[in-house]
């Protein structure tokens, strides 16, 4: 008997298999005749260099120059990919922790739900359009500046001066690292709220997923809205946070804002210099899926699957 549950486990959980991979077989076959051609192409180019005639485009072998340059010559490279990991490590736990605690808000019944919602989520339609274009081209930053104020015909920073406020605590003892960690995240509020539509979505979507048996039957046991938190809310959504944290690397690995982005995209639209944006974009690529990796590995130790 136990045999015969067993081979009908085997038999459901090939079945559920399958079908993930027909969903995802467009991805695949996607990555299989558009992607790694391209991947390939990239490699070859920055193993090459580059010679422009009347046929078009000449690549002769190089070997690994372009990829030496990059790390032992170019004085830039390096620590503009530093500074991206910065923004990384800086992102990845504003962005989730400021999502989760909006999802929280949203999920509650008030007046005007709906309308909060589409407020939040709005960032992600309009990103596609003007509104990157303005970010590219700082049309933002010219708005609104991390000194305090919005522009010369603009409201004074005479009522509150931002970099007074940070000197004070800067000279205060308290540890210069979550100094610069609260104003680094301080300075990059509107990024915050505009970059966290759809991690809000994913955590409003898991919220409403919890059955609310389980609320209800905890308030009963004296449980509190803290306990409520740790041992209801989020055992049910941590493989919801992988998915937000996984998004938020992608973003900001990639958004126009990224100084490495910009300074990869600088090479590539030279021709000269062709050869030597494939070989960044790839070294960046290869840093992006370390990064990946590891950050998957770390926060899926603390992941609760619900059978």
């Amino acid at each position: 008997m136990k045999r015969v549950q067993k081979l009908r486990s085997a038999v459901l959980r090939s079945k559920r298999e399958a079908i993930g991979y027909v969903f995802v077989l467009p991805i695949i076959i996607g990555l299989a005749m558009i992607y790694l051609p391209s991947l390939y192409r990239a490699v070859k180019i920055s193993l090459s260099e580059i010679s422009y005639e009347k046929t078009g485009m000449v690549m002769e072998y190089e070997g690994l120059s372009q990829y030496y340059y990059a790390f032992r010559i170019d004085p830039d490279f390096v620590p503009t990919v530093l500074e991206s990991m910065r923004n990384l490590l800086i992102n990845i736990p504003t962005i989730v922790i400021f999502s989760f605690f909006m999802a929280n808000v949203l999920n509650q019944k008030f007046v005007g739900r709906s309308i909060a919602r589409a407020v939040f989520f709005l960032p992600v339609i309009t990103a596609t359009g003007i509104l990157v274009m303005a970010e590219a081209n700082d049309t933002i930053q010219m708005l609104y500046s991390g000194s305090g104020k919005l522009n010369e015909g603009g409201l004074s920073s005479n009522i509150f001066n931002y970099e007074s406020f940070k000197m004070m605590f800067l000279n205060s003892s308290i540890n210069q690292r979550y100094i610069s960690f609260l104003f680094a995240t301080i300075d990059r509020i509107y990024y915050i709220v505009t970059s966290s539509g759809v991690q809000i979505l994913i955590f409003l979507a898991g919220l409403q997923s919890i059955p609310e048996s389980m609320f209800e039957a905890a308030k009963m046991e004296g449980a509190t809205s803290w306990e409520i938190l740790w041992k209801i809310t989020f055992p049910y959504i941590s493989p919801l946070i992988l998915v937000s944290v996984l998004y938020t690397i992608i973003e900001t690995f990639y958004s126009f804002n990224n100084p490495i982005v910009v300074y990869i995209n600088k090479y590539l639209q030279d021709p000269n210099n062709f050869a030597y944006g494939s070989a960044i974009s790839l070294i960046y690529f290869a840093v992006s899926a370390v990064a990946i990796a590891v950050i998957c590995l770390i926060i899926n130790r603390f992941i609760v699957y619900q059978d």
